[in-house]
């Protein structure tokens, strides 16, 4: 079975004019959902890889740039959130 990002690669590479593959790569990309500051991805500048560390069990909130709040500082690097400010998410 070939892959569907395999065929997407061979059918790109044959278009011509570069506008149209900016264009096809932006219907592709939008095929797989949306891309708002909430679904950041791993290895993004907000997210990044979950850590396995124990925090403690104080509850002083943070707002992830993810738009998700942590019970602290702690839960959210251990969540791999690399930005947060103080207090609960909106």
């Amino acid at each position: 079975m070939v892959s569907n990002l395999f065929l997407f690669g061979c059918v790109l590479s044959e278009i011509k004019f570069p506008f149209m593959k900016k264009i096809i790569m932006c219907f592709f990309l939008l095929s797989f959902g949306s891309c708002n500051e909430k679904d950041e991805l791993p290895g993004s500048d907000c997210v990044g890889e979950k850590k396995d560390i124990a925090c403690y069990q104080v509850y002083m909130p943070v707002c992830g740039c993810n738009g998700q709040t942590y019970g602290n500082d702690c839960e959210a690097s251990a969540a791999g959130v690399k930005k947060y400010t103080a207090g609960a998410c909106n």
